[in-house]
């Protein structure tokens, strides 16, 4: 049965006040200057994420613009080629942009939020007490075991065909059995996350949606990779834990026993996205090593890279953007100290390509998910993938 949106991305009592004024809009207003659809005010006007960082930007590094057409009457709208940047900052100036005092506030907010750690239901885990690396350590542990119980079960459920390997126990995934995977899958997601951070939990629930949204394809192919690289010498991606997909025979990903609409028409399209998948994946295995503490850290960072483009308030871009700066710290920590490497640019270097990979292929999952929904009807009726990936 389907499970409620609510259930995964629920609102807790008081909204997150972290918006670059503190103020939620009603619906229906637009940006004073582009006109797009907005939730938030930014720098004490109306006025979109967009249009705000443009001016901060300008402000911070002293820009003078020229007016395209020389009247300074340019009408700026956001979808429009060669726009006006001097009539565009001369509209944030008459509106009444402030940058530095509504500064000060967010950072006050992000220290607000890096020093609490406080919260009854959750685990007594200090952030500030214990390096964020570590705490997503512990709390990915804990998941996995929770995870794990539930995977065995749809392994029997489903009567997934073990494949031969020395030391480790996995299965030969299928459509299906990631399906009535996959509600556990985004439940833990987002449980690990508000646990590590816990500033998620206040967050109104449109945000909430928004962000995970955007990172839940994410997250399972960063799995996968550190997962396969660890544990998988063979050409099999791990799909969930313990269930993979043979890379030489995607079609078992569609059994002969599985019933789906056009099965023949459908197995070609997974074909061409597993061609997708490893033209991006593949060259990711030439690495020397990829440690425990690295896939903790590419976890962080891959939720931190969100898409620039969303209406969230400023506030909450700014927390990952400090959380982002954190984990690197982390690592530079991790790298000279433990690791003793005498090249930390290099190593953070390749992991950031392993970061920046594993994020387009992430976007490449959310595709695929929306192509098989709009070609196949695969997943009309399961409501939590389709508010996933289809919103």
């Amino acid at each position: 049965s389907s499970t409620p949106k609510s259930s995964y991305f629920e609102s807790r009592s008081g909204a997150f006040s972290m918006e670059a004024t503190g103020n939620e809009l009603s619906s229906g207003k637009c940006c004073l200057i582009c006109t797009v659809p907005i939730r938030f005010t930014r720098l004490g006007v109306h006025a979109c994420r967009a249009c705000a960082a443009f001016y901060k930007r300008s402000k911070i590094t002293g820009k003078h613009f020229v007016c395209r057409q020389g009247d300074n009457q340019c009408v700026f709208r956001k979808h429009e080629k060669f726009m006006c940047r001097s009539c565009r900052y001369d509209k944030c100036l008459e509106l009444g942009m402030e940058y530095n005092l509504v500064e000060k506030e967010i950072e006050k907010e992000i220290e607000k939020i890096d020093l609490d750690s406080g919260n009854e239901s959750s685990p007594s885990i200090s952030i500030e007490e214990t390096p964020l690396l570590e705490t997503m350590r512990i709390v990915y542990e804990k998941s996995f075991k929770r995870r794990l119980d539930q995977e065995l079960e749809v392994v029997k459920k489903h009567r997934l065909k073990r494949l031969e390997h020395p030391t480790e126990e996995f299965y030969i995934s299928s459509m299906h059995s990631f399906n009535d995977m996959f509600p556990t899958i985004v439940k833990e997601i987002i449980e690990i996350f508000e646990c590590v951070f816990p500033f998620l939990k206040e967050l109104i629930i449109e945000d909430k949606a928004a962000i995970f949204q955007d990172f839940i394809g994410k997250f399972s192919i960063i799995e996968g990779f550190y997962r396969s690289f660890t544990h998988l010498q063979s050409n099999h991606f791990l799909a969930s834990l313990i269930t993979c997909i043979d890379c030489d025979n995607v079609d078992q990903w569609i059994r002969d026993e599985d019933w789906v609409e056009r099965k023949e028409d459908f197995r070609k399209f997974v074909r061409n996205y597993e061609v997708e998948y490893t033209n991006l994946l593949l060259p990711l295995y030439t690495i020397d090593d990829f440690s425990e503490r690295e896939f903790m850290a590419l976890l962080i960072i891959g939720f931190c890279d969100i898409d620039l483009s969303l209406d969230l308030p400023e506030a909450i871009f700014e927390t990952l953007e400090s959380i982002r700066k954190r984990v690197f710290a982390e690592l530079q920590d991790y790298y000279k100290n433990e690791e003793k490497l005498l090249d930390v640019s290099t190593r953070i270097g390749k992991l950031m390509t392993v970061a920046h990979t594993t994020g387009e292929a992430g976007l490449l999952m959310n595709e695929e998910y929306r192509t098989y929904s709009a070609l196949f009807d695969v997943y009309s009726g399961d409501f939590l993938l389709r508010e996933i990936f289809f919103q």
